[in-house]
């Protein structure tokens, strides 16, 4: 029975000259943040490398990730796919993404979640695809899963994967990627 190769990385991540050394593997493990996972699932979508590398995530933190592995059964355990969502910025979620919206009109496939109202919206991989959660005023919340979430608001700034989009926006879009995210369970 051959060995199979694993590669080690521990946060923080930014980009590939941290990333691209270790994708020589059959499995990773990503000691770090959700931010660190989240620059290896771009990384291994922009290699085209999303079926061939699972991943064993080992958060050195607070997560939104809900598959996570044990330290004890990274080479071993069995590996789930999990909808790897993406947004029209060039970013990934794999735990989620929020904003504090005013005005805003939130979309998810043609289903209308929030209009014109203030909240809080959520967006989590789930179900199918593209789960959205808005909470409005006097705790009301409304879910729905679908392929794709749009929303457009007076600006805010969204954080997605703890780490705050660098300006505010008005329009924003995730959606589904035709590939999952392979991770090992624990």
């Amino acid at each position: 029975m051959s060995m199979m190769r694993t590669a080690e990385l521990s946060g923080p991540l930014s980009g590939k000259a941290d990333i691209d050394p270790a994708l020589d593997v059959e499995r990773l493990v990503v000691h770090g943040t959700d931010a660190d996972l989240a620059a290896v699932a771009i990384r291994l979508l922009r290699k085209g490398k999303l079926q061939h590398i699972a991943v064993a995530y080992l958060p050195s933190g607070e997560s939104e990730v809900a598959v996570r592995a044990h330290p004890d059964t990274v080479r071993t355990a069995a590996v789930t796919s999990i909808p790897l969502i993406r947004d029209d910025h060039g970013g990934v979620v794999v735990g989620a993404a929020s904003a504090q919206v005013t005005g805003a009109t939130v979309y998810c496939d043609s289903t209308a979640v929030l209009y014109r109202e203030a909240g809080t919206v959520l967006v989590r991989p789930g179900g199918a695809g593209v789960e959205v959660t808005v909470r409005r005023r006097f705790r009301r919340t409304r879910t729905a899963t679908g392929r794709a979430v749009q929303f457009g608001c007076a600006p805010c700034q969204p954080v997605t994967d703890g780490q705050p989009h660098p300006r505010p926006l008005e329009r924003w879009s995730w959606y589904r990627h035709t590939e999952d995210l392979r991770l090992v369970t624990a």
